[in-house]
């Protein structure tokens, strides 16, 4: 299970940064300027094809973006897994276009892959996409650059994620090394979504009764009282039955003033 886990630096008080995935990259391996997809380690992450085109891939982004980036690359090479040539060189093609929305309004530019959402990405995206080619991106456009995009976002957050592995809204067994799985475990690649629960007030990263049922599950995990498959399994309970039942009955708010293991006792009943 575990050698996919990522390399993540170590928890500092001050929190991880962009800098300290940096650090995780083999100097000798840290492009600067210029990506090249023909070099080890880099040609082991994609997918080769008598088609591939992105050899040299600019990297003319901002150093924390060129830094997550880089890192997830170096991420895929220790996981052994792949993504396509295609998706890199678009996605940093297009990340010095997306920047220039924000600082045109005033804002600060992007620099990091979780200053945005997936939804504002993919739109910027295709802004940016129809801005350099004049035209605008085929239907299939989300589908090829949405899952990698996904990815990057998935592995940043697992990084950065300072607090108990439990509190994440996604919980990722097989990248996140913090999460105790066994050896030969069912269903040992499933993800848990918590971003997904409804109603809104519930889906909440504040709301007790979702930190509830991720405290008192994530306790369950630690102690290896139940098994992964049987995580997805009240995960799926609480949004098909929990959620249902409190819009039934018109409750629009979270109780006040208990803690997630007093709401756990009122989930256990």
């Amino acid at each position: 299970m575990k050698s996919a886990a990522l390399p993540l630096p170590a928890h500092k008080p001050t929190g991880v940064t962009h800098d300290d995935l940096w650090e995780i990259v083999p100097e000798q391996v840290r492009p600067s300027g210029t990506l090249d997809m023909r070099v080890w380690p880099w040609h082991e992450v994609i997918y080769h094809s008598e088609f591939w085109s992105h050899r040299h891939v600019a990297l003319d982004v901002p150093d924390p973006v060129r830094h997550e980036f880089v890192w997830w690359l170096w991420s895929l090479h220790v996981t052994g897994e792949r993504v396509s040539p295609g998706a890199v060189s678009v996605w940093l093609h297009l990340i010095g276009r997306i920047n220039t929305s924000p600082v045109q309004r005033g804002q600060p530019p992007v620099t990091s892959f979780l200053d945005l959402d997936l939804d504002t990405w993919m739109t910027e995206a295709r802004s940016a996409y129809t801005a350099r080619h004049q035209r605008r991106p085929g239907v299939s456009f989300r589908n090829d650059y949405a899952n990698p995009l996904k990815r990057i976002r998935r592995a940043v957050g697992i990084a950065y994620h300072e607090r108990a592995w439990w509190q994440a809204d996604l919980w990722d067994p097989v990248h996140d090394p913090r999460i105790p799985t066994r050896r030969h475990e069912p269903r040992g690649r499933a993800t848990v979504d918590w971003s997904t629960v409804e109603p809104d007030w519930l889906r909440a990263a504040g709301c007790g009764l979702r930190a509830a049922g991720q405290w008192w599950l994530g306790t369950l995990v630690n102690a290896d009282r139940i098994r992964w498959g049987t995580v997805g399994r009240y995960r799926t309970s609480l949004c098909a039955h929990f959620g249902p039942f409190l819009i039934e009955r018109a409750v629009d708010q979270p109780g006040a003033g208990h803690r997630p293991d007093q709401h756990a006792q009122t989930l256990r009943q």
